[in-house]
Formats: structure tokens, C-alpha cells, sequence
């Protein structure tokens, strides 16, 4: 094995674009030959996804569980320990007190720090490295009270896939557009869907595709109840085939880290519609390889939707734009980017 041990804790609900960088990182490092493991929450779908492919895992319950498996693992000299969601960072944190082994902290999201003991202890001397998805997530964390030295900016990778999906049930002979995200309040589908009223009102011949789930699900099918193009596609495990399907992509984010899904886009050479929110602009550039609107306003994203739904030209060109551009955003760089960062910690 290459390098330290390196320890992943996700402990989770579901699956979202956090536990799928997890799986794709995790399984990035074993084929580069690094010492990885990742502790998960039992009957969950990341650990689901780990035991179908052979990869190393070890699924934990409770609080209790997490922090006595963490316990066991720093015993072995040259650990690092990698939290990925801010449960595992509490657990974690917790359950490295008084040891001296190193804690990678992961940051997705763009939401400010909140002003507590908890929060300044978390990112506090106990942690060497959090990583930002973003330099916007980088920026939140420094009006937080974390140094900048103590934060390096990784972006997200993704591992393009080429396969089809499966594509039935989809409309045939409409322009396609994908919003993939959790139903939860940041992700803006209720904004989403008032600019979609306006498109439907209009007459264009697009059907809205949403895929996902969370506990937004059932209002936002109340919201949408009298929309006639708006197919609610549920969870999908097959996210970049699908948006080699469609012919647009959307994102309404208000506040958003990354938005890795937008990469997963531009792989498929998707161009997309979303908000200036958090890292977003460091993905997508106006009118380069997509366009851009402010967030939480409905009639702009229904302007942009409307100009790109009716041009087909103007898709083509963005979309061979945004193709080129993911190539900043594979996995193997992303891979790389970790790998180098724990080599030097381990050193220090």
C-alpha cells in the first residue's frame, strides 16, 4: 500500500452528492494503491454500494458505535482519519480527544459557521485540514474564524460514464430538462417551478425532469399538481447516463457549495442554467458553458430557460464548451489532489 491509512467516516442517512464523492474517492484511492477504509452507517446505501463492489468498509450504528470504531482504528500508527459530513466530524472529533492522530475535515456547504463553542472547537486545533469544495465554501470558513492556511480548496471529481441510461418512461420528441437534487429547501425547486409556470405558459415544448428525493417531496408535487411537463423521476442511481439523455440541465440553488451534479452535466456536454449561488460560478461560466441568474428569482431563470429551450444552436455551442471544461473536475485529479494532501500531513 502507498502512503498512510486513511480513514473515512460518512455516517449518513440516504445518498446525495457527499456519500457518492465518498464512494468515488474511496474507490479512486484502493486503485491507486492507498491504504483506505470507510466506516458507514449500517443499511444505508453508501455501505450498500461499498459491499456490492468488494470495496473496505466497516459499517457502524449510533454515536457510540461510530466513536468506539474510531477509538479501535487510531491505534494503528499512521492513520489519518477523513470526516465527511458534520455529524462525522462531531463523532469523530469526539472520539479522537486526547489522541494524536490527524482529522481531514471535508466542508460541502456553504452555510456560515454558526457563532458557538461547538463550532470553534470543531475547527479548532483538533483538526488539521479542511478540505472547501469551492473557493465560495473557503471564503464562508474564513469569515468563520478558520485560518486560510488551514484550508485547502479540492473540487469535486466525477468518473464520466458513456453507457445509456434507461430512458424509458421519458418523453420522446420534447426538449429534455434535468434538475438533479435533494428536495430540500437550499436546492430552490419551489423557485424552479414558478419559472417552469411561466415556460408551460408559454407554450415551449419542454418537459422538466426531477431527480431526487427529500422532505420537500410532497409539497413540491402539490406545487407542481397543475403543471402538465413537470416528471418527477424519484431517486436514480444512474445519474451521469441520464444526463447523457437530456438537452439541458437546471440547478436553482440559493445557497450551494459545489454543485458537483453541474460537472456530471458538463461531462455529458450538457449546458445548464443556475444561480451565481456559492461555488456555482466556479463551475459554470456565463455564457461560456452555460448561463447564470441570480438566485431566488424565477422570472430570470425563466428567461434563460425559455432563450436556451428555444435555441438549439445556442445548447450546442455551450454544451462542446462545457464538455472541455470538465475536464478541470475528473476524478483521477481529484484523486491526486487528496492523495498528496494526506502524503503531506503524514509527513509533517
Amino acid at each position: 500500500m502507498i502512503g498512510p491509512r486513511i480513514i473515512h467516516v460518512d455516517t449518513e442517512r440516504g445518498w446525495r452528492g457527499g456519500q457518492n464523492q465518498v464512494y468515488l474517492l474511496h474507490r479512486g484511492l484502493i486503485a491507486a494503491g492507498v491504504d483506505s477504509l470507510v466506516l458507514c452507517r449500517a443499511n444505508q446505501p453508501l455501505a450498500a454500494r461499498l459491499a456490492a463492489e468488494g470495496l473496505p468498509h466497516q459499517v457502524v450504528g449510533g454515536a457510540l458505535s461510530t466513536c468506539w470504531a474510531v477509538r479501535r482504528l487510531a491505534a494503528s500508527p499512521g492513520t489519518i482519519f477523513h470526516a465527511h459530513a458534520a455529524r462525522a466530524h462531531d463523532l469523530t472529533s469526539l472520539a479522537l480527544t486526547g489522541l494524536r492522530c490527524p482529522l481531514v475535515v471535508t466542508r460541502r456547504v456553504d452555510f456560515a459557521l454558526a457563532p458557538s463553542l461547538r463550532s470553534r472547537w470543531k475547527y479548532g486545533q483538533r483538526m488539521r485540514i479542511c478540505v472547501a469544495v469551492s473557493q465560495a465554501v473557503k471564503a464562508v470558513l474564513v469569515r468563520g474564524g478558520v485560518t486560510a492556511e488551514r484550508i485547502e480548496v479540492i473540487y469535486d471529481g466525477i468518473d464520466p460514464l458513456t453507457a445509456a441510461a434507461n430512458s424509458a418512461g421519458l418523453p420522446a420528441g420534447r426538449i429534455l430538462v434535468l434538475c438533479s437534487a435533494a428536495f430540500t429547501e437550499h436546492k430552490g425547486h419551489r423557485h424552479l417551478l414558478e419559472a417552469w409556470r411561466v415556460i408551460e405558459a408559454a407554450g415551449l415544448p419542454a418537459t422538466l425532469l426531477l431527480a431526487g428525493r427529500g422532505e420537500l417531496e410532497m409539497s413540491l408535487r402539490q406545487q407542481a399538481a397543475d403543471l402538465h411537463h413537470v416528471q418527477f423521476l424519484g431517486w436514480r442511481d444512474d445519474l451521469p447516463r441520464l444526463w447523457a439523455t437530456v438537452d439541458l440541465g437546471v440547478l436553482a440553488s440559493v445557497e450551494e457549495g459545489l454543485g458537483s451534479t453541474l460537472i456530471e452535466a458538463q461531462f455529458a456536454g450538457v449546458p445548464v442554467v443556475a444561480t451565481t449561488a456559492g461555488g456555482i460560478p466556479e463551475l459554470i461560466t456565463d455564457e461560456q458553458t452555460g448561463l447564470l441568474v441570480p438566485p431566488g428569482d424565477p422570472a430570470a431563470l425563466a428567461s434563460a430557460l425559455m432563450r436556451l429551450i428555444g435555441d438549439d444552436a445556442a445548447r450546442q455551442r455551450l454544451g462542446a464548451q462545457a464538455k472541455l471544461n470538465a475536464e478541470k473536475f475528473t476524478l483521477t485529479v481529484m484523486v491526486e489532489r487528496y492523495r498528496h494532501l494526506y502524503q503531506r500531513i503524514a509527513a509533517i
